[in-house]
């Protein structure tokens, strides 16, 4: 069972709480996290946007992950590391970030389709997070308001950059030359599931 008291756990404390549990969790700044299970929307969104980038970062020398997979965000010492994030989907152009365990260091991109139960972390704590631990764009994907934000850094307080778009705009990647048209999302799978139990 996962003390949620105020203590801060390290990694290692961490990966040894979470293993045995078949429940998936996430490390914020020390603070346990439980992820919920995503909707068919949020499923949804997510596969449009791996598509796209999969497309896109074909022959090039990026590789573009799509959940389930670790990404420890330190600043130099992975045994000081307290955040281990599991992102909907991301993109690693280092690729000597990559190991079995997951992504050591920071993505150049990162996207996550906001849900109810997670939309203070994904707004506030996670952006602060990624932008503190050096990647270089992040995508909030809300399925509220039907919009995509892009936040920028380029390792420089002066260069952060924040655009809005609405689901009907071509959303642009600051940092690659990709364009993703959303308004083919609206027009392939609609804008609303609705629950009929």
């Amino acid at each position: 069972m996962i003390n949620k008291s105020i203590r801060r756990y390290s990694l290692n404390e961490f990966v040894e709480v979470v293993k045995s549990d078949e429940k998936r969790y996430e490390l914020i700044d020390g603070n346990i996290h439980m992820m919920a299970s995503p909707s068919v929307r949020h499923y949804m969104i997510s596969k449009f946007i791996s598509d796209a980038f999969e497309t896109y970062f074909k022959d090039k020398k990026c590789e573009v992950f799509m959940g389930m997979v670790d990404v420890f965000l330190f600043k130099k010492n992975i045994n000081k590391c307290r955040n281990c994030y599991v992102p909907d989907l991301f993109v690693v152009c280092d690729k000597s970030k990559i190991k079995n365990r997951g992504i050591y260091g920071a993505p150049d991109l990162v996207v996550e389709v906001i849900s109810e139960s997670t939309r203070r972390n994904d707004l506030i704590t996670k952006l602060n997070g990624y932008m503190r631990y050096g990647v270089r764009e992040y995508w909030t994907v809300d399925d509220k308001t039907n919009s995509v934000a892009v936040h920028s850094n380029m390792h420089d307080a002066t260069q952060y950059k924040y655009d809005v778009y609405s689901f009907g705009d071509i959303v642009k990647s600051v940092i690659f030359d990709l364009y993703l048209d959303f308004s083919k999302f609206v027009f392939e799978y609609g804008v609303n599931y609705n629950d009929t139990v």
